[in-house]
């Protein structure tokens, strides 16, 4: 019994039964005996709007609809639909239908055969065609080049890989791609990449908006080439993943160092990913005065406000050593004061922690591995 929906091309409903439309069931028979001489679906399309050949007119809500030129898709569900043997589809069983078949078995099955056959080389020929995304970038942290790699069997997973290592490539893909398009999303975020802050423009924030947009959807060819022109390097550590990014791009030389909470897990065999959001952003009240008294310490000393240190130490009630301990937190890159103030600093961090690890590097990049390997 048909239970509702299009009522395909060769076929009328009469008291829920699918009635052959015999001129329609001739147009569907030529279909199949086409595609299995032609073996290709544009020649079929070109071939029956050549001879008049359309999708069936149909009454909705008292207008006609249909009867245009048949697209791939409109062939591809033709030539790939049982009810055309007498069959009919229900959770991807073929049940035996109570309606007569209008194209013979033996035509049905070499038309399927021919578009699986077609299915395998268009899947092959992209693969062969386009290289994985990261190919040729991607680092352990001890050095060694990761290939692109993947397995064999009825499902294909990718991975990138040497000897003692195997990361899933699309978890690595997704990081990089993610990270790049928060990164270039806005000025704020944009000038964490800069060496210097001069640098930043509304012109630059603009260039970086459209690599950003360049990222969402790409074809695979597009999404290799942005990668190539964007990534330098990109290194697997086990406490974080680290994105050279090229600069170039967006119009400025060298490269920026992009340090992603990303780690190896235990096994190290498998990515395991620290997402944003995955815990409740915590300000720590202690770890924020630190760093904002910090600041003002280099501001009163680099404006002539406090001449000395030790009269700075004198206004403050507090002796030289103890500003010492923690001027340097006054000098630690902007995105880590972002997270500090914003309650998203790794969770091990704290004040005692910071007072620990001060004196930081000036290197920005080096703070922010630091920072990283706190997670």
């Amino acid at each position: 019994m048909w239970m509702g929906g299009a009522v395909p091309l060769g076929y009328d409903v009469v008291g829920r039964q699918l009635v052959v439309n015999a001129a329609e069931a001739e147009q569907v028979r030529k279909l199949f005996q086409l595609y299995a001489k032609l073996k290709a679906v544009d020649d079929l399309v070109a071939k029956a709007a050549e001879l008049g050949i359309r999708s069936k007119l149909r009454s909705v809500g008292g207008k006609q609809e249909g009867g245009i030129p048949l697209s791939r898709g409109s062939l591809y569900r033709i030539l790939a639909n049982p009810v055309y043997v007498g069959e009919i589809p229900h959770k991807e069983i073929r049940h035996k239908g109570q309606h007569d078949g209008i194209v013979e078995p033996a035509l049905f099955n070499a038309v399927q055969e021919i578009l699986e056959s077609n299915r395998r080389k268009k899947r092959g020929a992209v693969s062969a065609a386009v290289p994985a995304p990261l190919a040729g970038l991607v680092w352990s942290e001890e050095g060694q080049r990761l290939t692109s790699t993947h397995t064999s069997g009825r499902r294909r997973y990718r991975y990138y890989a040497h000897s003692k290592l195997r990361i899933p490539a699309g978890e690595l893909e997704q990081l990089v791609i993610d990270a790049l398009r928060d990164r270039f999303s806005s000025l704020g975020k944009l000038a964490t990449l800069l060496p210097r802050l001069d640098l930043l423009s509304a012109e630059l924030g603009n260039k970086a908006a459209t690599l950003a947009q360049q990222l969402f959807k790409p074809t695979p060819q597009q999404l290799r080439q942005a990668m190539l022109d964007l990534v330098q390097r990109v290194t697997v550590g086990s406490a974080s993943t680290i994105i050279d990014i090229k600069l170039a791009p967006l119009g400025l030389g060298g490269q920026a160092e992009l340090i992603v909470p990303a780690a190896l897990g235990r096994s190290r065999a498998k990515l395991s990913l620290v997402v944003p959001g995955q815990f409740k952003a915590e300000p720590d009240a202690a770890l924020i005065g630190i760093v904002a008294q910090a600041r003002s310490w280099v501001d009163a000393l680099t404006s002539g406000a406090a001449p000395t240190l030790v009269a700075l130490a004198e206004a403050h009630a507090v002796t030289p050593a103890y500003i010492r301990r923690y001027l340097g937190a006054g000098f630690l890159a902007p995105d880590l004061v972002c997270r500090i103030v914003e309650g998203r600093q790794p969770r091990a961090l704290t004040a005692a922690k910071l007072a620990d690890l001060l004196p930081l590097p000036s290197s920005w990049s080096e703070q922010r591995s630091i920072f990283a390997k706190l997670n």
